[in-house]
């Protein structure tokens, strides 16, 4: 993966005293400073990360700036902070919290014989199983997949190493997530570094490949080999040997991945509710969590407004629902206790329009399916309850973006300790349609998300906690115009 790196706080300098035709001296002069010491140990990397933020404000006060050349100037401050390693990999971050980065493309699949191969017709109706080996980079690969899957006659497993660079780690996660929620897929990962030996890290487990079992109109097992020499393009080799056995004799170990792909397309009881419901409570239970949501969780909702909001909404009249529900309602007021409770810091980045919404129409982004919208009074004890928390409790910590397009409507949370938790926007937990999660316990990928939650994020993208409370209040004076 070849990345462009930007100029960095050195080269923006040298850049800029050009441009100008100034000298350093002149420049120091020009933003205040008393001599050019200071822009000396910042363009020699000495400075204090609060003196380059500085001098990023003095040089937009100074001087004009066109958007490019402000991003340009902010990229070059992040550099002298955190370094062009750390810089490159919020990048990919940014590209994984926004749904950005390359997607789609051409691929052209050339036979042994040189003819050219159309996957889709190959394939079509045929109950493919297709075995994908890393091809994170095979950006033409994922359209293709996807069409497969949504004909229902497909199933796809990809397995992916990943190594050291975070950069790329994240750059190959984010680009898997144009399928990761369709029916049919799983995925898995495996770390570079797991200490088992550089050779399992070789040969096939480094190689970008795929293998497709699948029948011909006669019914007659076949099994494919596509190798991919760049990005666009691969050779298929049809193999005499076929079936499971062949994947495992070639040399992948599956035993060797981890899954991070969370799938109840199988469950519809009310039971299956419970054990979803009670593994969310134990993923949330004492762990301290760095969360991004467009509105309000159901964690954070009093027990009997979501009570009231099912007893009256589609499954009333069912008695199998409300067997369930004094068990599911235990384990929700031990979830909610457990998030106002368990002194352990709490962070969840919000949209206000969303929240907006929320208040208006008593619909979240993802309203259980068998809910009714909560009625004004309820809006109003869970908004407060909100407000409450952020004034009193140190450990709970709310921000509203400064600018919500710079972030997707998705949730994503990391659970100290357990992994990270990503769910598509708009999700309504029916069970059995569809819905699916995403748990990354990728260690460098865990660890990245936290600092730039905290260095990037909450450093330069919210509002404060304090103007939070006063959203909330609004929030909350809404809802009442509207009693």
């Amino acid at each position: 993966m070849e990345d462009k790196i930007p100029p960095g706080i050195q080269e923006y300098v040298k850049a800029l005293l050009l441009k100008q035709s100034i000298t350093l001296e002149g420049l120091s002069k020009k933003l205040g400073y008393k001599s050019r010491t200071s822009i000396d140990r910042i363009m020699n990397a000495t400075a204090r990360s609060d003196s380059v933020r500085k001098l990023e404000k003095a040089l937009l006060d100074v001087f004009p700036h066109t958007e490019q050349e402000t991003v340009e100037l902010h990229n070059a401050v992040q550099i002298a902070i955190y370094g062009r390693e750390k810089f490159l990999a919020a990048q990919q971050m940014w590209n994984f919290v926004q749904g950005t980065g390359p997607r789609g493309g051409e691929i052209r699949i050339i036979a042994a014989t040189g003819e050219e191969v159309d996957l889709l017709q190959r394939y079509s109706g045929r109950g493919a199983r297709i075995i994908v080996v890393n091809c994170q980079y095979i950006f033409g690969l994922f359209p293709l997949m996807k069409r497969l899957l949504r004909q229902g006659k497909a199933n796809v497993e990809q397995y992916v190493l990943v190594n050291r660079d975070n950069a790329r780690t994240i750059c190959a996660i984010n680009s898997l997530m144009e399928i990761f929620y369709e029916c049919g897929y799983d995925a898995y990962v495996r770390s570079r570094n797991c200490g088992d030996g550089l050779s399992a890290d070789c040969g096939l487990n480094d190689a970008d490949m795929v293998i497709a079992l699948w029948k011909d109109e006669d019914g007659k097992d076949r099994t494919d080999m596509i190798l991919f020499s760049d990005s666009s393009s691969g050779v298929l080799t049809e193999l005499r040997q076929s079936g499971e056995s062949f994947v495992e004799r070639i040399g992948l170990d599956k035993r060797r991945y981890a899954p991070i792909k969370h799938t109840y397309f199988q469950c519809s009881a009310f039971e299956d509710y419970i054990k979803y419901s009670a593994d969310y409570a134990e993923l949330e239970r004492n762990r301290a969590v760095w969360k991004i949501k467009p509105d309000v969780g159901i964690d954070q909702i009093p027990v009997w407004c979501m009570k009231n909001a099912m007893l009256e909404g589609e499954l009333s009249q069912n008695s199998q629902f409300l067997q369930a529900l004094d068990v599911l309602e235990d384990v929700y007021r031990r979830r909610v206790e457990n998030t106002w409770q368990k002194r352990r810091h709490s962070h969840v980045i919000m949209k206000y329009g969303a929240m907006r919404r929320f208040a208006m129409t008593g619909r979240s982004t993802d309203h259980f399916w068998a809910m009714r919208p909560y009625t004004p009074r309820e809006r109003i004890a869970i908004l407060s309850k909100l407000l409450e928390q952020q004034r009193k409790n140190p450990y709970v910590h709310l921000y509203f973006l400064r600018n919500e397009s710079r972030l997707r409507d998705v949730e994503i949370a990391y659970y100290e300790g357990a992994g990270m938790l990503i769910l598509e926007a708009n999700t309504d937990y029916n069970l059995e349609r569809n819905h699916s999660e995403v748990m990354i316990t990728h260690p460098e990928m865990l660890q990245m998300y936290r600092e730039f939650y905290r260095e990037v994020l909450v450093r330069d993208c919210v509002y404060s906690e304090t103007e939070t409370c006063e959203y909330l209040e609004k929030l909350i004076a809404l809802v009442d115009d509207l009693c």
